[in-house]
């Protein structure tokens, strides 16, 4: 190698040039910087191809850095670091394939599964191209579909032909019985309604068929003879009622005698703050109402400003079955005036819920400033038909 007049090492090696990590923005994926050293050796090196190698440079520490994702089960890209000269050309920056270089197959997943989003990944095979200072990056990339996984209870991302296939956020069932089948024995359950107004009527004729036995099931009342949670109670398959009105009702008033039913009985007012308090995740607030009666037995008083509180702990459910007006595809709801009540509080408050529409709708058709519960409160949509919307008493003057 011909002799060259000394360089200076810093000449040749800083600046250093990083080629950023391509992130895919549809992914967001925390990253880690690492502080690393590259060191120019004292045997002759040359970093740029169009440069002398320098002779007897000490060794210079020059600080690069390399992202570690932070979290290893999601895929994070990141290009090598490449040193180079300022004299040298700017490398190559890699660029996403267009749609003629991605395969159908992959098109078709990717078009297919939204649930995340796209990420680039390396496409296998040996096809790579020489970098600066020796290095190599890939000579393409591919599109390919990241899938979430899926909860325990099925979700959106569990149902389609073939488990494991994704439908992005859609979050509607088929029927009330495919979206109650993985109810079982002795679970919490959360029914909308007061009264008879704003019952899910199908998803309670669902349970109904599914014939789970021994359920705690917490709503207003239950029903009446024949018709909403009642139906549940006659059949055997209430356990306890967690209430504030248990009238109306000949086969509640018979099995509570008997000792067949376990009923308790919380104020109106405080059973919608129990419920808004278990979906808000509060551990727990102070009411005075029930203070000194048999409400407050066995429960923590506190006076605060001269005044006497008792102690409520939040109320949460291993399901809610809830009853809207309207709702989309990817769960957010619209409850119609008065036939809110209770639904609202409790879509929040129980591991799945599971929501019956009047109306389904494509996402985004609802007005934003319309929705009373967002979409992340509820797992499943069916859409209900031939509502009877039954009425306790009915009032009406005399003809005329």
């Amino acid at each position: 190698m011909p002799p060259v007049s000394p360089v200076s090492p810093v000449s040749l090696l800083v600046p250093a040039v990083l080629v950023p990590a391509v992130l895919v923005p549809a992914v967001l994926v925390p990253a880690v910087l690492v502080p690393g050293l590259v060191v120019a050796p004292v045997e002759p090196v040359s970093v740029c191809p169009t440069l002398p190698p320098v002779v007897g440079s000490p060794l210079v520490p020059v600080p690069a850095v390399v992202l570690v994702p932070a979290v290893p089960v999601l895929p994070v890209i990141v290009a090598e670091a490449v040193l180079v000269s300022p004299l040298s050309p700017p490398p190559e920056p890699l660029q996403a394939p267009s749609s003629a270089t991605v395969p159908a197959t992959l098109k078709v997943a990717s078009q297919s599964c939204k649930c995340i989003g796209e990420v680039y990944q390396k496409a296998p095979g040996p096809a790579r191209r020489p970098g600066a200072a020796g290095l190599t990056r890939p000579a393409r990339w591919t599109m390919k579909p990241l899938m979430r996984p899926g909860p325990t209870a099925p979700d959106a991302c569990q149902r389609g032909p073939a488990r494991g296939q994704c439908r992005g956020m859609d979050k509607t069932y088929a029927s009330a019985d495919a979206a109650v089948a993985d109810m079982s024995d002795g679970i919490t359950l959360m029914s909308g309604g007061f009264g008879l107004c704003g019952n899910p009527e199908q998803l309670i004729q669902a349970v109904l068929r599914k014939n789970v036995r021994d359920l705690d099931i917490i709503s207003n009342n239950c029903g009446i003879d024949g018709a909403g949670l009642g139906l549940l109670l006659a059949n055997g398959q209430v356990r306890s009622m967690t209430s504030s009105y248990v009238g109306e009702n000949k086969t509640f008033e018979r099995l509570y005698l008997s000792g067949q039913l376990k009923v308790t009985l919380v104020p109106q007012g405080t059973l919608a703050e129990r419920i808004r308090a278990g979906g808000a995740g509060i551990g727990g607030f102070y009411t005075p109402t029930g203070y000194g009666t048999p409400v407050a037995e066995g429960k923590e008083v506190r006076q605060i400003d001269g005044r006497w509180y008792i102690l409520e702990q939040p109320l949460r459910a291993d399901f809610a079955i809830v009853k809207a007006w309207r709702g989309d595809t990817h769960g957010n709801l619209v409850y119609r005036r008065t036939a809110n009540n209770f639904n609202q509080a409790m879509a929040t408050a129980a591991k799945v819920t599971i929501a019956e529409v009047e109306e389904l709708v494509p996402a985004g058709q609802l007005d934003p400033d319309h929705i009373h519960t967002p979409g992340i409160y509820v797992q499943r949509v069916i859409l209900g038909e031939h509502h009877t919307k039954p009425i306790e008493f009915r009032t009406t003057r005399a003809a005329s």
